[in-house]
């Protein structure tokens, strides 16, 4: 079993005197995997450290936070999808200075709508972790709370998230024929049995066949949205590392 001790936090310059906490694991000179958390998520949450953990020994894995506590960095409140798209490829132009040349992305849940937005540029992969879908009832209204002095709502189920108005007009706004425009990228759609997306997850998956795009399709028949349970990490990890290693040649790690 690899030993990972979470390694040291430091900061990506992304603009605007604003800065992601990030933190890089493994030594590969050229492959990175790049990892996208959801909302309400975090580059220190369990997946993102497991999937750092088990890959790090073969690839790089480079893990950020879209916002946080510390000064220099977005609330979530001031983050919409836009702003998690530059801001990620500002990581990805970070990653590419440092010398890696094999850039995967990682989408977890509203992450994966992230991915999509910036993998059309030039990286070697996308993986949909039981991604967002803009038909998924994510910002359901039953479970929002206005707050109008300050223009957003109080997502109530969880631990509960501040999120802006615009935020969800931007979402409810979004279209996937749009999100998938001129996409090209090889894709992997990896789908939680046990959660609710599975059908839009196939949905993905054949809207990206369908035009022409290199796409594969797992699903993890009892896993949950955020792969919680070891043995179901465990068959993740085994679909990705085979796609990963067949768009990557051996050289190139």
């Amino acid at each position: 079993m690899v030993k990972l001790v979470n390694t040291p936090e430091f900061a990506i310059p992304v603009g605007d005197g604003l800065h992601v906490n990030a933190r890089l694991s493994g030594s590969a000179p050229k492959s990175v995997l790049l990892f996208i958390h959801g909302l309400g998520g975090s580059k220190d949450e369990l997946l993102p450290y497991e999937i750092a953990r088990h890959f790090s020994p073969s690839w790089a894995v480079l893990r950020f936070d879209l916002y946080d506590w510390s000064r220099g960095t977005r609330d979530l409140i001031d983050c919409t999808l836009a702003t998690h798209a530059a801001d990620t490829e500002k990581v990805i132009a970070w990653a590419r200075q440092q010398g890696f040349t094999n850039i995967f992305l990682i989408g977890h849940s509203y992450g994966g709508l992230t991915a999509l937005m910036v993998g059309r540029q030039d990286v070697a992969g996308v993986v949909l972790l039981d991604p967002t879908h803009p038909k998924s009832k994510i910002f359901n209204k039953e479970g929002l709370t206005p707050l109008p002095e300050i223009a957003a709502y109080w997502m109530r189920p969880g631990v509960g998230h501040v999120v802006s108005q615009a935020q969800l007009e931007e979402f409810e706004a979004l279209k996937v024929d749009q999100l998938l425009q001129n996409y090209r990228t090889p894709t992997l759609v990896c789908s939680a049995g046990k959660g609710v997306l599975t059908e839009t997850n196939h949905d993905y998956w054949k809207r990206l066949h369908d035009q022409g795009c290199k796409a594969s399709f797992t699903k993890v028949s009892q896993a949950d949205h955020s792969f919680n349970d070891d043995r179901d990490r465990a068959l993740l990890f085994r679909s990705m590392g085979t796609w990963l290693w067949d768009q990557t040649l051996p050289d190139e790690a």
